[in-house]
This record gives C-alpha cells, structure tokens and sequence, in this order.
C-alpha cells in the first residue's frame, strides 16, 4: 500500500524506516555525535524542544516528547539488559526501579537507615542530605546501573540524560567491567511501525506472529546509517 504525504508517494516501509520516533532519535544522535560535546549538544536540543510550542528542533519530527523521549530512554536501557542477558524481559527493568525507588525512599527516613542501606542500594557515597537532594538524572544513572549490573553512563549521556560527576563516581565506584559497560550505541527492532513488533515489551505478542524479533545496534558516530 501506498500513501501520499505532502505531495510524496511513499510505501509502508518508507514511513517505518524514515518517520518512526525511533529513526528521528537516531538522526538526532548521529548529528550530535559530529559535534564537540554530543551529550550537551542532545542536552540542550530537548530543552529547545520541550520549551517549544513547536514540532522543531533537535527532534523535529517526533512531536513534543515529555512522556514520550523519557519512554524512549527507558527502552534502550532494557533493550541494552536484554541484549546482555540480565533480563528475560526488558519491562522488568521498570519494576526493578519500582523496588529501588521504594528502599531509597524508607531508607531515608533516618540517618540509621540510611548508613544501613545505601550501600544495598547503589548509593554508598552519597550521605543523607545527598541522597534527599538528589537529581532526577542522577539517582536514574545510579539505580538502573545498580539493578540490572551494567554501568549505563555513555548510553545516557548519549541520549542526553546527564548527570553529576558525583552520580558518574558511584556507578564507577561499583565496578563493572567489560561487557558489563554499555557503550555510545543505539538498539532499533525490526518492523518498528507495526504495533506488536513497537517496542523491546512486545516480545510475548510477538511470539504469536510469524515475524520473528530482531535488534540490531549500531554504534553512534557522525558517519553511522540507519540499518533497516
């Protein structure tokens, strides 16, 4: 089937490949990798972005992006655990943090409870009056990196999620190494237009279909292509 949009005739997998949220993340990255700081190059496009009233911008294309960038974000990070086998499913990821999220929030009752569980947590550098007054950016590079065991800095600052050098020394200061460190690298699925083949949580529907999954990850650098 064919679809005629501004004046183009495009195919079905014209619009997937070339119009999806995932492909105008990518061309995004691509375009940040060229310049001298990719992560507050992205930075600063969503700020442009979520401050407009506009579709422009970094994203230009994706439409204003609140829920659904921060959406996004979470998919690579659960692609990324599942990719390197620390989740059968990438929506356990959310419910990890769920769990992480609720024992920081008592832990902090107290300068007790605190000493007694941060180290658990992920948190060990971080004194109460740290933790009470911590960015949103950086208790989610900490408390995903300590729930699934990788170390999930490059992803976020790629996708222009930063953080504090105080949040880069704790997850450092947990010690994963080798694969256990997620690179400048971007996951894409196969058929991302079609709604049970959207996303890394589709896995069980798309067990009744005869499409079978696939991720691809590239590399993000200035010269990197779209793979589908």
């Amino acid at each position: 089937m064919q679809n005629a949009i501004g004046g183009t005739t495009k195919t079905s997998k014209d619009i997937c490949n070339a119009e999806t949220p995932s492909r105008a993340i990518f061309d995004a990255l691509v375009a940040a990798a060229g310049t001298a700081n990719p992560g507050q190059t992205m930075e600063a496009g969503l700020e442009i972005e979520l401050a407009s009233e506009e579709d422009s911008g970094v994203l230009a294309g994706f439409g204003k992006m609140t829920y659904d960038y921060n959406y996004r974000v979470f998919d690579q990070l659960s692609m990324q655990a599942r990719k390197r086998n620390k989740l059968d499913n990438g929506n356990h990821l959310i419910a990890r943090l769920h769990i992480i999220e609720r024992a920081f929030n008592s832990a902090r009752a107290n300068e007790t409870t605190w000493a007694a569980a941060k180290d658990q947590l992920g948190f060990g550098n971080y004194s109460l009056a740290e933790a009470n007054a911590i960015k949103t950016n950086d208790w989610v590079v900490i408390a995903a990196s300590r729930a699934v065991g990788l170390d999930y800095r490059q992803l976020l600052d790629m996708l222009g999620a930063r953080f504090s050098d105080k949040a880069s020394a704790q997850v450092a200061s947990l010690g994963y190494t080798g694969d256990e460190i997620v690179g400048r690298e971007y996951i894409t699925t196969n058929n991302y237009c079609g709604a049970v083949y959207k996303n890394s949580w589709a896995v069980d529907m798309m067990a009744n279909t005869t499409t079978p999954f696939e991720l691809k990850t590239i590399a993000i650098t200035a010269n990197a292509v779209w793979p589908w």
